[in-house]
């Protein structure tokens, strides 16, 4: 059975293709923007590059304090990893959704991954240590949150250490470049990498905050941080990709064609773009066109456990469950250590209320995620369903 199904991208995508081809892409037509009146939903202000990395005077006062505290530059590099670890385990929480300046991220205490290296990139560079945005290539990724599916991706960050100039000493500091990632499953498993540039970065932040209005419905506001992103960095592919899904929504199909096509122009090995192409063809009525993109995607994607969570995360919603615990037992089956499999399986159970089932699920969930925080997570749900079975 083909699965036809729209996916945003959310965070920071994979890489955007071989860069040597983009020399050849033509800049992008106007045809591919409509009148913002075309569009409903409450309007705001975009915040500007500075604007997203720039830090208040109190934290500039703390990290000046550093610096005076440590003038030989590996301590200091030191010295701030210690600040940002201080800031993780205390003030900073992890949240998928939340993409913040870097000013936001210190007030509201909760931010994502490309947030979090906003925060750090920006702090580095007050202190004047020089750092580089990377792209972490990790397999395609899904969540689910307010019935849209999001295909996830990482970003961390490299501060440089292979020749540092020591004012203080007026000598050459040679050593080991440091890497801030605040998911240590990534750093752990060493996926390969690509150094991404400060405007690419940018056109993220807007993508993220257009995906995030999408998901409120408001189409305004998504479109114009759409438009944004394309500013920044208008060979950013992810951006045409996810133009063209609220261009679907809206019912401008042609347009949406167009912006899949420019975007595969950009980034032509994309799965997720041929994928919804593929729904955009199926909902215009070109089956056969939609059939053959699918076919193309699914036998890239069949060895992937985390393509067949997502399905399964589909049929769950849908109350399919038959449907949904083969695709989790497909996930399981491709990798073991799967925990969001397991976690499918166990909310299966406990929608049949079948608990004992449910906990031993839930218990290999916890077992096999190597997060923190998803362990408490998984535990907190066993203590509810202890509870209901003493209650009976």
């Amino acid at each position: 059975m083909n699965i036809y199904k729209i996916i945003i991208i959310l965070l920071v995508t994979g890489s955007v293709g071989c860069q040597s081809t983009l020399t050849s892409v033509p800049p992008p037509s106007e045809e591919l923007w409509l009148a913002e009146q075309s569009f409903d939903g409450q309007l705001s202000d975009i915040p500007s590059t500075e604007e997203i990395f720039s830090l208040s005077e109190h934290t500039k006062q703390q990290l000046r304090y550093i610096t005076s505290m440590k003038s030989i530059m590996p301590e200091r590099t030191k010295a701030v990893l210690n600040y940002i670890l201080k800031l993780a385990d205390s003030e900073l929480i992890y949240q998928l959704s939340a993409t913040t300046t870097a000013q936001e991220s210190m007030l509201n205490g909760n931010a994502n991954c490309l947030s979090l290296a906003i925060l750090t990139y920006s702090i580095a560079s007050e202190l004047g240590l020089k750092a580089e945005f990377q792209d972490i290539q990790i397999p395609e990724y899904w969540t689910s949150q307010n019935n849209t599916t999001w295909l996830n991706g990482h970003i961390n960050l490299r501060i440089k250490q292979s020749m540092i100039a020591d004012t203080a000493s007026s000598a050459i500091s040679i050593g080991t470049d440091i890497v801030v990632d605040f998911d240590p499953f990534v750093l752990k498993k060493q996926f390969p990498s690509t150094i991404v540039k400060k405007d690419r970065v940018v056109a993220m932040f807007y993508n993220n905050k257009a995906a995030e209005a999408f998901a409120d419905n408001n189409i305004a506001q998504a479109y114009r941080y759409y438009k944004a992103s394309a500013n920044a960095d208008p060979r950013f592919a992810v951006t045409w990709s996810n133009l063209a899904i609220l261009y679907r929504h809206i019912g401008h199909y042609e347009t949406a064609e167009m912006a899949y096509n420019y975007s595969l122009q950009l980034d032509p090995t994309s799965l997720n773009t041929l994928a919804n192409l593929a729904f955009l063809y199926q909902h215009t009525g070109k089956t056969e066109q939609a059939r053959l993109l699918q076919q193309q995607v699914d036998g890239k994607r069949r060895r992937n456990p985390y393509y067949f969570v997502m399905l399964g995360d589909e049929a769950l919603r849908a109350g399919v469950y038959s449907v949904a615990r083969s695709k989790y037992l497909q996930a399981v089956r491709l990798d073991n250590k799967t925990h969001e499999a397991y976690f499918g399986l166990a909310q299966i159970h406990f929608a049949q209320n079948e608990n004992d089932e449910a906990a031993y699920y839930l218990r290999k969930a916890k077992r096999n995620t190597p997060s923190e925080s998803e362990q408490k997570r998984y535990q907190n749900k066993l203590d509810v369903l202890h509870q209901v079975a003493r209650s009976h």
